[in-house]
């Protein structure tokens, strides 16, 4: 853009705004006098609010605008022109925020919302199409070829080795522990042997057979999971049993307490009459073997 006619240049930014449906108010006055307070908040809402794909973008590329006074925000703007849009300012940030250069500060913020502009309606196509190829049931062209021309990993065949699907099968088992069972019980299954069956399967067997096998595989594992409900069933009958014998042991302790405390205060009664007689015998100044008072005191309590 040339030098020299200002007044045009602020038309063309007014034009730019209603295009970016910027509604907040501006004065016109300040942009003539190139004050950069009336032009940060315009590039604050080209950058941030304009357009949602194009902030995202900004984000995704690195550069943080936000929570920064005017110096870093203006840092991070010509820095992500230069290096995103290969847009040399032709202002420095310290001339950007002075007063004056009014002319050059329109020219600058128009090539700014322009590039903006182009940028937001390319991610917005971009997206687009992205969320059409989503929601589509078809694949395009170029799509299949690629699928024609790129070989499928070995992970993603569609059709596997019987010897492999085996060969998972078995490892499921063995890391869900439903092969594993104690030795002695009689249904005891052998996972060496288990595995030496699956390798000696012949690799051409039918889909018919590999899906019978696999039937089979499930049905043993239903069956191995209804005999640990029934263990767990008997061990709960079991516990039961327990707790009520447990509660009999405890009413029994119970009542041999109360016959020993009956024993306990019988014992003292006695030692307590004992020693009434000892003190009796020992005031009259007769030992306490006294034979005849004994024989007295005992025809007395038994008349």
């Amino acid at each position: 853009m040339s030098i020299g006619d200002i007044n045009n240049h602020r038309e063309k930014l007014r034009a730019e705004l209603r295009a970016i449906k910027y509604t907040d108010p501006i004065d016109f006055k300040s942009l003539i006098e190139g004050e950069a307070s009336s032009m940060l908040p315009i590039i604050h809402y080209l950058l941030l609010s304009y357009s949602k794909v194009f902030a995202e973008y900004i984000i995704d590329q690195g550069f943080d605008l936000m929570s920064k006074n005017d110096f870093g925000f203006m840092e991070s703007v010509f820095k992500l022109m230069r290096h995103k849009f290969n847009y040399q300012p032709v202002l420095k940030i310290g001339q950007f925020l002075s007063s004056g250069f009014a002319e050059r500060k329109l020219i600058m913020l128009i090539q700014i919302i322009e590039i903006v502009k182009k940028k937001a309606a390319e991610l917005q196509r971009y997206q687009q199409v992205e969320e059409r190829k989503s929601k589509s049931p078809y694949r395009s062209i170029e799509e299949e070829n690629i699928k024609i021309q790129t070989p499928p990993k070995p992970m993603n065949k569609l059709y596997r080795d019987p010897e492999e699907i085996l060969q998972d099968y078995s490892d499921i088992l063995k890391r869900n522990n439903i092969l594993q069972s104690k030795p002695n019980e009689p249904d005891f299954i052998d996972i060496q042997k288990e595995e030496n069956q699956l390798k000696s399967l012949d690799k051409n067997k039918t889909l018919d057979g590999i899906y019978n096998i696999i039937s089979e595989v499930i049905e043993e594992n239903r069956k191995l999971k209804e005999k640990l409900f029934q263990q767990d069933e008997s061990i709960k009958k079991i516990d039961k049993k327990l707790e009520s014998q447990t509660a009999l042991l405890q009413l029994l302790n119970g009542k041999v307490k109360v016959l020993e405390g009956y024993e306990k205060k019988e014992t003292q009664g006695r030692n307590e009459k004992t020693y009434q007689e000892e003190g009796l015998l020992s005031k009259l100044g007769l030992p306490s073997s006294n034979i005849n008072y004994r024989a007295y005191m005992d025809r007395i309590e038994d008349p």
